[in-house]
């Protein structure tokens, strides 16, 4: 039986920058998953996080995942960029049926990233619905690292996942396309650029003081 998952919904536009000094080609990003372990079984989002660390690493992302709430001062993560992932008991009902998850890129949005665990918790292949849940953070994570309503023909980024692209994620290889992998990079390098622009107009206004 052939089958297809719709991974995600995608809305608006935009995510903020931090505001300390960061490399050009650091792709630093930090994570929150407030109230996960309330939803998620521990061993489960174990799995999960494993595997999409292990697939944006392969877009030259480092993921610190960290549990709770977001940090009040922006400057306290340095250089990292941060998301909040939510992972919802239930589905709003305005989406599709077959949508796991929806990324938000509305400018200020508290959430980036909402994962619909009472779909997820039942896909078909249930030994291995850990690492398909990694599958779709990744996916989810880089829409909003790209910041724009986007899907690739292939690889990570496709809007819909058949039972072939899961045989290639449990085994490695499935990719980010190449204009993902250009579009992620060219965040990160604006943000930087950003900060140190912030950072320059910063210090020179000190030194006028």
């Amino acid at each position: 039986m052939k089958r297809a998952w719709l991974v995600g919904w995608v809305l608006a536009a935009g995510i903020g920058a931090g505001a300390q000094e960061c490399r050009l080609g650091d792709q630093l990003l930090a994570v929150y998953t407030p109230g996960a372990k309330h939803t998620v079984p521990n061993e489960v989002l174990k799995r999960a996080k494993y595997m999409a660390t292990k697939m944006l690493a392969g877009a030259g992302v480092t993921v610190d995942w960290i549990e709770g709430e977001p940090l009040g001062d922006p400057e306290q993560m340095g250089c990292k960029e941060r998301l909040t992932i939510l992972f919802d008991v239930k589905a709003p009902a305005r989406f599709s049926k077959w949508a796991m998850a929806y990324s938000d890129l509305t400018p200020g949005s508290q959430t980036a990233v909402h994962i619909f665990y009472d779909r997820v918790s039942l896909f078909y292949d249930r030994p291995h619905m850990p690492e398909f849940l990694g599958g779709l953070l990744a996916h989810e994570i880089a829409h909003i690292l790209q910041g724009v309503a986007r899907h690739s023909r292939v690889g990570v980024m496709k809007a819909r996942w058949t039972d072939r692209d899961h045989d290639e994620l449990l085994h490695g290889r499935l990719p980010f396309a190449s204009e993902d992998v250009a579009l992620i990079r060219s965040h990160f390098r604006a943000r930087a650029v950003s900060v140190a622009g912030d950072l320059g107009a910063a210090a020179a206004n000190d030194s006028q003081r």
